[in-house]
């Protein structure tokens, strides 16, 4: 899901470096632009209400701080970020007891603006969910994209085909989408879409305590039919490096950012893979009508029981190499 940023700055020049670097920040979408303080208010409603307001210090010649109170008095939900030329602890202080949620240089690193602006909107969002009793029950549902985990009850049942082609109509219509091989032993998306990557999840790993926009998006890679791709690692010994801890962090930035997060699992039940399976909003299982896919079947199927979260999640079994005229009679095996 997209980031929705609104900046508000009447300096040209820190105009420019800041729509620049917001240009190329992962996920993130400039939705408008202002550069007066009448121009911001009126901008800002009937914009519906952006995540993220990047705001100058300064507007028509006078500080921002009363517009800061006015803002955040008629949205309680809008995160804004006071833009300095030096932030000083004395400027935090006055932007926070204004109602902002933090300063920023006027001139940031691109890391430093993508941690700003995620770290706001994740709050702008919660806010906004408990504020609008209607969002659902999911406290980080307004916040998170759709994931999706596809699993194989044994090798060679199409599960990375099919991942591919959930990745790819989901781009169709208009989602920004993220594949992730978490077949880390013997994983293959690379051969199926044509690519080479030097990076990999297993390089997420060491750095998952500290991901921002950059460090993901060195590891990813742009697909030139749309899907953002996380390949799984070309030596297999390094599928221990990605750990059970290391991937929920991973799968959860990635949710932050992209609308849909569809995942291969493979046909091995791994820690990583078991991290997907439970968070995932929907699980697909790729199987035959054959005795070892149908053990395979009740092994995922007990797997998703042992959940902690099973209940919000919803399971389906995808059969392949069954002729038509018999597949409509065949039926999930007990347990599944």
């Amino acid at each position: 899901m997209s980031i929705r940023v609104m900046l508000a700055v009447g300096d040209l020049p820190t105009a420019a470096v800041l729509r620049a670097l917001l240009d190329e920040l992962t996920g993130v979408v400039l939705t408008a632009e202002a550069a007066t303080a009448a121009d911001v208010a009126a901008a800002v409603a009937a914009e519906a209400e952006p995540d993220v307001l990047l705001l100058h210090h300064t507007l028509d010649g006078f500080p921002t701080t009363d517009l800061v109170r006015e803002l955040t008095g008629r949205h309680p939900a809008l995160a804004i970020i006071v833009v300095v030329e030096e932030p000083t602890t004395d400027q935090l202080g006055l932007a926070m007891e204004a109602g902002a949620r933090g300063v920023i240089d006027a001139h940031p690193s691109l890391a430093e603006l993508q941690h700003r602006t995620g770290a706001a909107a994740d709050w702008s969002r919660t806010m906004r969910h408990h504020l609008d009793p209607g969002s659902g029950g999911d406290p980080g549902a307004s916040r998170r994209g759709y994931t999706v985990a596809v699993c194989g009850a044994k090798g060679g049942t199409g599960t990375t085909l099919l991942a591919v082609h959930l990745a790819l109509s989901a781009v169709g219509a208009g989602r920004r989408v993220c594949l992730v091989d978490l077949d880390l032993q013997t994983g293959d998306l690379q051969s199926y879409l044509d690519i080479t990557h030097r990076r990999s999840i297993a390089d997420l790993g060491a750095a998952a305590d500290d991901l921002d926009g950059t460090v993901l998006a060195d590891a990813l890679f742009a697909h030139r039919d749309g899907p953002h791709v996380l390949l799984a690692p070309a030596e297999g010994e390094r599928a221990e490096e990605v750990t059970e801890t290391a991937t929920r962090q991973i799968l959860v930035a990635l949710r932050s950012r992209y609308d849909a997060v569809i995942v291969d699992c493979g046909a091995q039940l791994t820690d990583a893979n078991a991290v997907a399976i439970e968070t995932a909003d929907r699980v697909l299982v790729t199987a035959s009508p054959d005795l070892p896919a149908l053990r395979g079947c009740g092994a995922w199927s007990g797997c998703g029981s042992g959940c902690r979260c099973a209940r919000r999640r919803t399971w389906a079994w995808c059969w392949s190499g069954t002729p038509a005229a018999t597949r409509s009679s065949r039926t999930s095996p007990a347990g599944c």
